[in-house]
C-alpha cells in the first residue's frame, strides 16, 4: 500500500495543489470570477452624489466579459443597497450600446455583462439611476478591440501598487471611511490660551436669607442640585425667629424706618429699570435693586407680624406661621444647594446658586507675548476634555464680550470675553478649556480636515488614494489650523483625493493586516 502511495505521490501533490488553486479562484456567486488586479482597466470616478470603482478586463468586439462596478455613496460613505446601472459605449462613428441591470453581486457591487458589437475607440459612461437622483460617471475613451490578437498588443498603462496599501471597497464599507478632494480654503490666524466656562452676570443668582429664621420647604419638593426652576418660582421660605418679650414702641419705631428703607428702595428699583428699558445701565444693577427691595419688604413685614402678635398675643412656638418667601428671579438650573431644611439661618447667608447655561461665555487668558497678535478678535475654537469634537463660537451665535485693558500682575494674561450658545445644553460651567482665539488676519491655503492627519512617531502623515482600493502613505507638513481644517504647506496639491475619517485602519492594514480582516467575498 505504502509502495502505490509513493509512485503516485507526485500526482497526488499536482492534484491537490490544482484543487487549492481552483476552490480560490472560485469566489463569485454568480460564475463570474473576479480577481482584483486582473489584467485590464481599474477606473475610479467621483459626482457629487457617488464614488465609481469599477475593474475590467480588456474589451474584444464580440466578447462578453463582466464589470466589477463598486458603488459608494458620498453622504455616508456606505455602499448603495438598490438603483439600476448602465453600461454606455459611444462614439466611434458607431452606434451607442447599453448593457444594464439591476442586480447586486453583494450591495454596493454590480456585475453587468458587456459584449461590444463594434470595435474602435469609444467613450465609457457608467450611469446609475438610484429612483431619487441620477448620476454619470464619465470614463472617458477606451478601447475595443477587434480580435484577441490586438487586445494582446494593447499595452495598458497600470499603476505599480507594490509599495501601496491594498483596503479593498468592502473592508471601507464597513467602518467609519471616508476620502475627500483636497482644495483651498480659508483659514484664520489663532492665538492659544487657556480657558474656562463661565456663566454671564446676567444669568446667575445667589439666593440669600433676607431675614434671621428657620429655613422651610415651601412645598412637596425642597430645591437640588440640577433641578430646572422658572423665574419667579417659590424655592423655599424662611420661618421668622421671634422674640419672648418686645417693646412695642421699639417695634413700631423699627416698622416706620423699615417702611421709609422700602419706599426708597422700591423708587430705586423703579428708576433703574427705566434706565435698563433704555439701555443705560447693566441688568446686573437692576437685579441689585431688585433684591434690595425684596430684603426690605421681608424686614417690614417681618417687624409687622412681630407686632402683631405682641399685640394680639399669639403663640408662635410650634405653630406654622406665614414666612419670607424666597423665589427664583432667574430662568435656570440649581447649581449649588448650600442649606438643608430646618438650618437657622443669618441675614445674608447663601441657600442656592442658581445659573442658566443657555448662554456661556468663554473667558480666555491671552498670554502677553502674544497680545500684539490679539488684532480684532473675532471669535474662538475650544476644545474641552472629554468631548471629541471642538466647539466654535462662530457657529454658536458668538460674540466678543470685552477684551480686558489690564495685564494680571501674577498670570501675566489679559483676560478676552466670548459669549455664545450653548449647544444642547452640554457645556457645564467652571470647565476648562484649551482656546483658540480666532483673529480677523485669513489666508486661502491649501487644508484637509483635521481628522485626515495621522501623528505617525512624530511625523504628519496623510493617506493619499491612488485608486478605490489603493493608497500611498505620504508625510505632509502643516501650518495653521481651526477646529475642522488644518494648513497643509508641503506634501499636497489640490485635486488629490485623501482618507478624512478612517486613517488609522490603514496604518492597520499596511503593518498587520490580518488585525483588520479579509478583503473581497464575492
Amino acid at each position: 500500500m505504502f509502495s502505490i502511495l509513493k509512485d503516485r505521490w507526485p500526482v497526488l501533490c499536482w492534484s491537490l495543489l490544482l484543487g487549492i488553486t481552483s476552490g480560490c479562484s472560485e469566489r463569485s456567486s454568480d460564475g463570474h470570477h473576479h480577481s482584483h488586479g486582473q489584467s485590464g482597466h481599474v477606473v475610479t470616478s467621483f459626482t457629487g452624489k457617488t464614488e465609481l470603482f469599477v475593474e475590467f478586463p480588456k474589451l474584444v468586439k464580440g466578447k462578453g466579459v463582466s464589470f466589477v462596478v463598486h458603488l459608494t455613496r458620498l453622504r455616508d460613505y456606505k455602499p448603495v443597497r438598490q438603483g439600476k446601472i448602465v453600461v454606455e459605449l459611444a462614439g466611434a462613428g458607431k452606434p451607442l450600446e447599453r448593457f444594464s441591470t439591476s442586480r447586486l453581486a453583494v450591495p454596493g457591487i454590480f456585475k453587468p455583462f458587456v459584449r461590444p458589437r463594434y470595435a474602435g475607440k469609444r467613450q465609457l459612461r457608467i450611469r446609475f439611476d438610484a429612483g431619487a437622483y441620477q448620476v454619470v460617471h464619465r470614463l472617458g475613451a477606451i478601447q475595443v478591440s477587434a480580435n484577441h490578437d490586438e487586445a494582446h498588443r494593447l499595452q495598458l498603462k497600470r499603476r505599480d501598487s507594490g509599495e501601496l496599501i491594498s483596503y479593498s471597497k468592502e473592508q471601507q464599507w464597513k467602518f467609519d471611511f471616508a476620502v475627500v478632494q483636497v482644495g483651498k480654503r480659508a483659514l484664520h490666524a489663532t492665538i492659544t490660551a487657556t480657558g474656562t466656562i463661565r456663566a454671564p452676570s446676567d444669568r446667575t443668582m445667589r439666593v440669600t436669607a433676607t431675614a434671621p429664621g428657620r429655613l422651610r420647604a415651601a412645598g412637596r419638593m425642597f430645591p437640588y442640585v440640577g433641578m430646572k426652576v422658572n423665574k419667579g418660582q417659590v424655592l423655599a421660605e424662611i420661618i421668622p425667629v421671634l422674640g419672648d418679650s418686645v417693646d412695642i414702641a421699639s417695634l413700631e419705631l423699627d416698622l416706620e424706618k423699615k417702611k421709609s428703607e422700602l419706599k426708597l428702595a422700591a423708587y430705586n428699583r423703579r428708576r433703574l429699570e427705566a434706565l435698563f428699558q433704555q439701555k443705560v445701565i447693566a441688568r446686573k444693577k437692576l437685579i441689585a435693586a431688585q433684591s434690595k427691595e425684596e430684603i426690605a419688604r421681608a424686614e417690614y413685614n417681618t417687624i409687622k407680624r412681630r407686632i402683631r402678635q405682641q399685640k394680639t398675643g399669639e403663640v408662635h412656638l410650634g405653630r406654622q406661621v406665614s414666612g419670607v418667601i424666597l423665589r427664583a428671579r432667574i430662568s435656570g438650573t440649581v447649581a449649588h444647594v448650600h442649606k438643608t431644611p430646618g438650618t437657622h439661618l443669618k441675614l445674608g447667608e447663601e441657600i442656592f446658586h442658581l445659573v442658566n447655561t443657555g448662554r456661556l461665555w468663554l473667558e480666555s487668558n491671552v498670554p502677553e507675548h502674544d497680545i500684539g497678535r490679539l488684532v480684532n478678535p473675532v471669535g474662538a475654537w475650544f476644545e474641552i476634555s472629554g468631548y471629541k469634537q471642538p466647539f466654535n463660537t462662530l457657529r454658536l451665535n458668538g460674540k466678543v464680550v470685552s477684551i480686558g485693558s489690564a495685564i494680571d500682575k501674577i498670570t501675566r494674561t489679559l483676560p478676552l470675553l466670548i459669549a455664545f450658545d450653548n449647544p444642547g445644553g452640554k457645556l457645564k460651567v467652571g470647565m476648562f478649556a484649551e482656546s483658540h482665539i480666532i483673529t480677523s488676519a485669513r489666508s486661502e491655503a491649501v487644508a484637509v480636515p483635521v481628522s485626515a492627519v495621522i501623528d505617525d512617531n512624530g511625523k504628519h502623515i496623510v493617506y493619499v488614494q491612488k485608486d478605490g482600493e489603493h493608497f500611498e502613505a505620504r508625510q505632509v507638513r502643516t501650518g495653521i489650523r481651526d477646529d475642522r481644517y488644518i494648513e497643509i504647506v508641503a506634501g499636497l496639491k489640490p485635486g488629490e483625493y485623501i482618507v478624512a475619517r478612517g486613517g488609522y485602519l490603514l496604518r492597520l492594514a499596511a503593518t498587520s493586516p490580518a488585525t483588520i480582516g479579509h478583503g473581497h467575498t464575492h
